[in-house]
């Protein structure tokens, strides 16, 4: 190391010091070493550390065909990365040059595979895998467990769900074994939101009714106010709006007592979501509102952003596209303003539902594609999944079915890959309605049983009454009548059980034409009027 420059004062010198813990910083003397040690510290990593990091970035990075979605685990295939930027992959020769045109202006030559860029959920993952064993070393058991806390927290936002139970289920043995419940209670949560990512809804509550329990132990009002958001959450999955409403409103409550503007501001936030899945626009508008004041009020940019695309969500459905527009604009300045790539994400991702709206297909993919970049920058699998869903929609608007299958096929693989069962339902059912668009109905029921089965696993009812009406014209587009009146009697039983007018209505209609085609006409009348009377109430 003779001649190299002090990583202090930057002096050159042939008399060095170099780090004993990472062997590569070198220093002139002692002083520059103690001075320095405060910021060297954070990228001051021994030769095994180093060695881990890499492993967390093979853990952590989804190896994927850039163009088809193959992954290596699902397909079992191996995938060849780009030669010279060595980060995007490919399964084949093909796939490389259909991408060439898109990938030569951001492909950047990298000299080594260390130089990999990181997004913020793999930096942490990092730091944690490291800090974990340190404090393993040190026999420090509070600091690995809170260590493999943070590790699920991190791959949870990696959408690696299977990941964030081991290490949340590692923090909670050394939790108990340490008798420290106020860190159970955390775990317990923790846990409760990974269940509910992956659709296992009633796992989820009982994670989080016992994370509930330690709060309330402790007089920990905050942490009951996070857990009755947590509660709502998994209630509207269940499209159980009164009970997520009830939670939410508990959370709310809390949040007020306790002075605490940002759990109010979230709070406003859900139950605008909720009011606005109940179709009570007025009260959505009022909680958006709400949310967006608070948020000015603490000069919280990235929650004005956001609240300003969830009012854009909500007069959208509305139909009143052009104030959509408005907001879902506001929303993307300020995103770009404070450099929130996710919100910014987001605001492309609403404006493309309102131009898929305003049938204007083309102009929807343009702004989805846009959300699907940023999704893949920030690694929001998620994000990235439904983006998928979205532009699927939308190519097989502009009759391009084999894009939009292919979409749909990008989305199954990720939700298999992950584990995500409601995820995978949705991209079954899409399948599902693009294989009926081109008269593959054999296929197209396949999916649709797929889609069936999962939700019936579930318990999403919403889900069986959608894969019951599909199922419904699809037997009825195989001249398979007796089944389709089964599976769309099924979907108006459930419909009725969810209070869904909607749903209700559209299966009169769909009963109507198949006993028009069975020449039943007094069933034909009563399932018209039935309709009929559901339209004018619904004001359709």
């Amino acid at each position: 190391m003779n001649g190299a420059p002090c990583g202090s004062c930057e002096v050159q010198t042939k008399k060095v010091l170099s780090c004993s813990r990472c062997q590569k910083q070198c220093y002139c003397s002692k002083v520059c070493q103690r001075k320095d040690w405060p910021s060297h510290r954070i990228a001051c990593f021994t030769a095994q550390e180093r060695k881990t990091q890499r492993r967390v970035l093979r853990a952590t990075m989804v190896k994927e065909c850039q163009v088809c979605k193959k992954t290596e685990t699902a397909e079992e295939i191996t995938l060849s990365a780009c030669a010279s930027c060595r980060v995007i992959r490919y399964c084949s020769k093909e796939c490389q040059l259909v991408d060439w045109k898109e990938h030569r202006v951001v492909c950047v030559k990298r000299v080594s595979k260390q130089e990999a860029v990181l997004n913020p959920a793999q930096q942490a993952i990092q730091s944690e895998v490291i800090n974990a064993e340190r404090c393993r070393i040190m026999g420090d058991r509070a600091g690995e467990g809170q260590s493999y806390n943070n590790l699920g927290i991190g791959f949870q936002r990696l959408s690696q769900f299977k990941k964030a139970l081991e290490y949340h289920n590692q923090a909670l043995v050394i939790a108990k074994a340490l008798g420290d419940w106020e860190e159970e209670g955390r775990v317990y949560g923790n846990l409760g939101s990974v269940f509910r990512r992956l659709g296992q809804s009633q796992k989820a509550i009982e994670h989080h009714q016992k994370s509930l329990v330690v709060a309330k132990q402790f007089g920990d009002r905050m942490g009951e106010g996070r857990v009755y958001g947590n509660l709502s959450n998994v209630y509207q999955n269940l499209r159980r709006f009164d009970k997520a409403a009830e939670y939410q409103n508990k959370s709310l409550e809390v949040a007020k007592e306790a002075g605490d503007q940002s759990g109010e501001c979230a709070s406003h936030c859900n139950l605008g979501c909720i009011f606005e899945e109940l179709g009570q626009s007025e009260k959505a508008v009022d909680h958006h509102t709400r949310s967006l004041a608070i948020a000015k009020e603490m000069g919280d940019r990235s929650r004005e952003a956001a609240s300003y695309c969830n009012l854009g969500n909500v007069f959208q459905n509305l139909g009143q596209s052009e104030k959509a527009t408005v907001y879902h604009n506001q929303s993307l300045v300020l995103a770009k303003e404070v450099g929130d790539r996710a919100g910014e994400g987001a605001a492309y991702a609403g404006l493309g539902n309102v131009f898929q709206n305003l049938g204007q297909p083309e102009k929807a993919v343009g702004y989805h594609k846009k959300a699907l970049a940023i999704a893949k920058e920030v690694g929001d699998q998620t994000g990235e999944s439904a983006m998928h869903d979205n532009l699927g929609r939308g190519f097989q608007t502009l009759g391009h079915f084999e894009m939009a299958m292919d979409h749909h096929k990008r989305r199954l693989a990720m939700t298999k890959e992950r584990g995500d069962r409601v995820g995978e339902g949705v991209a079954n059912s899409n399948l599902g309605v693009v294989f009926e668009e081109l008269g593959l109905f054999r296929k197209s029921a396949d999916h649709h049983c797929n889609s069936l089965a999962i939700a019936t696993e579930l318990g999403d009812q919403t889900g069986e009454g959608r894969a019951h009406c599909n199922l419904g014209n699809v037997f009825h587009n195989l001249g398979q009548n007796e089944k389709a009146v089964e599976h769309h009697s099924k979907a108006l039983v459930i419909a009725n059980s969810l209070d869904d007018r909607v749903g209700e209505g559209q299966a009169h209609v769909n009963l109507g034409i198949i006993y028009q085609s069975l020449g039943q006409i007094e069933k034909v009348a009563y399932h018209r009027d039935k309709a009929l009377t559901f339209a004018i109430e619904m004001g359709d």
